[in-house]
């Protein structure tokens, strides 16, 4: 009897053993390949944030802990514990980011998003997304190419951008496939192409955002505008635009080529080559109040 129970002992000794290391190696490879990420990153402009002492690609790398990154791109990718197109990225300190934002990156083989994803800027926070460093030796390349694009089929997912200025790319921001994309509090200017340019079928909200200077770009000598459009929806693209400012843009201010419609509410739309142009008399329609009073009526009587 005591030999079985000395039996039973190391017997169930070497089960716990066996279950700690099982329970160690999926622990390891959930943080390495967790798909589902849907958790707040932080990502750093020009000052240190967390006190490591670690900016731009040094911080993407310390670590798959802390969950602070130094560039966009590292913090929408898995890497690391980063979000993996799933999830909140917060700009924390203020900073200039010259890199191309791809959401999702297939150029990194991120070629899905996983669910929702936000990309912003806290408040009080600057972010410049600019294709413009100087002395940098891409300045040119970026300068060609546009600032954010997102890109894929999926109907059930959503793209937030928050709080961001995005500046001297062809397109400051390019929305294509089926994409689903939220633009709040966003400014836009110097981007020679279009501020932003919606294509496919996808259907973008544009609220409280900025778009200037489409086309204008001196470096030192002036860009040729190509065409300087603020806004623009092509294809079958359809979207909302409420609350923004439309202004000072060489081309035309808000252009409609689509075959959907445009809905408008509440925007400043001035002193653009042309303020607004579409392709039929219902290219646009004014957002109804009534649908606004709806919403806001509950609110005031809270």
């Amino acid at each position: 009897m005591k030999k079985f129970n000395i039996q039973r002992k190391t017997f169930l000794r070497l089960v716990t053993f066996a279950l700690i290391i099982v329970g160690l190696i999926f622990t390891a490879n959930f943080a390495k390949n967790d798909v589902s990420a849907n958790h707040p990153v932080l990502i750093e402009g020009e000052r240190d944030f967390d006190g490591d002492g670690l900016l731009g690609a040094m911080e993407d790398a310390d670590n798959a802990t802390d969950r602070v990154y130094g560039t966009i791109a590292a913090a929408l990718l898995a890497a690391n514990g980063a979000a993996n197109a799933n999830g909140q990225a917060i700009i924390v300190t203020s900073g200039r980011f010259p890199e191309i934002v791809k959401i999702p990156n297939t150029d990194a083989g991120q070629m899905t998003l996983n669910g929702v994803t936000v990309l912003e800027a806290a408040p009080g926070v600057m972010a410049d997304i600019d294709a413009v460093l100087a002395g940098n030796p891409n300045n040119a390349a970026r300068q060609a190419a546009p600032g954010i694009i997102i890109n894929t089929d999926q109907t059930d997912r959503s793209v937030i951008l928050r709080n961001l200025h995005i500046r001297n790319w062809t397109d400051g921001i390019l929305v294509s496939g089926a994409a689903r994309v939220q633009l709040t509090n966003c400014r836009l200017d110097s981007n020679i192409t279009f501020g932003i340019r919606a294509q496919g079928t996808s259907r973008v909200l544009i609220s409280n955002t900025t778009v200037n200077a489409s086309g204008m770009r001196f470096n030192p000598m002036p860009s040729v505008p190509n065409p300087g459009t603020g806004i623009r929806f092509e294809e079958q693209a359809s979207g909302t635009v409420v609350d923004s400012v439309i202004s000072g843009n060489t081309g035309t201010g808000l252009s409609n080529a689509s075959t959907r419609q445009v809905l408008l509410a509440r925007n400043t739309i001035f002193d653009n080559g042309t303020n607004v142009s579409g392709t039929s008399a219902s290219s646009f329609a004014k957002l109804s109040e009534e649908i606004q009073l709806e919403v806001e009526e509950p609110q005031h009587n809270k």
